[in-house]
């Protein structure tokens, strides 16, 4: 019966809808910049549901159909310059890259003091590669085994190349949004960012070492990491200033 008064609007309803309201009230008051922690609360519950359904559909059938059709797409229109570039692309999201780029970055915001964010942006790529290893050693997928033009070693889903670079993405995205006064161009810089992600990711599948699906799971929980990553970050910053404003 309660279960039917909180979804009709009764008291647990009403209470739940106002705590949730004046929540929301309050940070928006606190955070001027509110827009980036609830749109990553709706991104991390919205990719979370996605990877999920994406892994229930791989123990239960243990392929996808368009896998087969993006793989041999990619077979068809293969040729060398495009081996080059696709070779390229993935390099540049690999892991090493990732490493310098991680390294820029943190000592960027370490010489501009700026050593929160240098902390926080580091924390955040070590977690997600974890995050990764973690997650490909519970679905262990083998790598496709024909016509590869890499070898790499590993498991295949989801792809590290997909998640950790797009991760790094959105969080470089994140501080960029954040920090740049010129908002249209740091927008523009944004968008740049995802294509290029979107590239690397699709360049494992030409490549022959992932599987289509592996990319997009690999997306999913890229994007579920980093929003998380976002909502805790500002959720304890929101901590701490109500904790000192109450003591005062």
């Amino acid at each position: 019966m309660r279960l039917k008064n909180f979804f009709a609007g009764g008291t647990w309803g009403k209470k739940l809808y106002n705590n949730i309201h004046n929540f929301i009230v309050k940070y928006k008051k606190y955070d001027r910049d509110a827009f980036f922690f609830f749109t990553s609360i709706f991104m991390a519950i919205i990719s979370l549901f996605l990877f999920l359904k994406l892994a229930e559909d791989y123990y239960e059938y243990g392929s996808w159909s368009i896998d087969t059709k993006v793989y041999s797409y990619f077979l068809s229109i293969r040729n060398e310059k495009l081996n080059s570039v696709a070779k390229f692309i993935t390099n540049t999201g690999g892991v090493a890259s990732v490493i310098i780029l991680t390294t820029a970055v943190v000592a960027f915001f370490y010489i501009n003091k700026k050593r929160k964010k240098s902390f926080h942006f580091a924390l955040g790529i070590i977690g997600v590669w974890i995050f990764n290893e973690g997650l490909k050693a519970i679905f262990k997928r083998e790598r496709p085994s024909i016509d590869r033009l890499l070898n790499p070693s590993g498991y295949s889903f989801p792809s590290g190349h997909a998640m950790i670079f797009l991760s790094f993405i959105i969080l470089l995205s994140y501080y960029i949004l954040l920090d740049f006064k010129n908002k249209n161009m740091a927008r523009l810089i944004t968008l740049l960012l995802f294509i290029y992600a979107g590239l690397v990711g699709m360049s494992r599948v030409y490549l022959g070492v992932h599987y289509f699906s592996d990319v997009i799971g690999g997306w999913l929980a890229g994007i579920l990491w980093s929003s998380t990553f976002i909502v805790i970050n500002r959720a304890l910053a929101y901590k701490k200033y109500v904790k000192y404003n109450t003591i005062k």
